[in-house]
């Protein structure tokens, strides 16, 4: 198969659309609730409920980064507020929100291959004693 170069969009999150952050979507006068034995658990995605001044809600799974983080209080709830909610297609497309972990819309890690010597990688040849340490075998 030949190379196919052409010049590429920038990468973005397929398939969601911000719905702002966790604060602004609560809004002022606002909460976010959490279920006790849903913070406490490990085996699945902490959910937030999000609570409207008009007493109107809605529960919010986090991303599973966000779940670890959060409960081994590597992200606080301070931090939380200002992680946007993300709507979202899974793959038997239905849509779903999310609270998602900030990017840093760095984009690529990009090495100019001009700064880069290139150097040779020297196979390492198998001999017989070599292989036998491998398998532990016999020959």
């Amino acid at each position: 198969m030949a190379l196919n170069f052409k010049v590429r969009e920038a990468q973005t999150t397929v398939n969601a659309t911000s719905l702002g952050t966790v604060a602004s979507v609560v809004g002022k006068g606002g909460s976010v609730d959490f279920i006790p034995s849903n913070l406490t658990s490990t085996d699945r995605r902490l959910v937030v409920i999000l609570k409207k001044a008009d007493g109107t809600q809605d529960q919010v799974i986090c991303s599973q980064a966000v779940s670890d983080a959060f409960r081994a209080k590597e992200i606080t709830l301070n931090q939380l507020l200002g992680f946007e909610i993300k709507e979202q297609v899974s793959s038997a497309g239905e849509l779903y929100n999310q609270i998602n972990m900030p990017s840093s819309n760095t984009g690529l890690i990009s090495y100019s291959v001009d700064n880069i010597a290139v150097e040779e990688f020297k196979v390492e040849a198998l001999t017989e004693d070599k292989i036998k340490n491998l398998i532990s075998v016999s020959l």
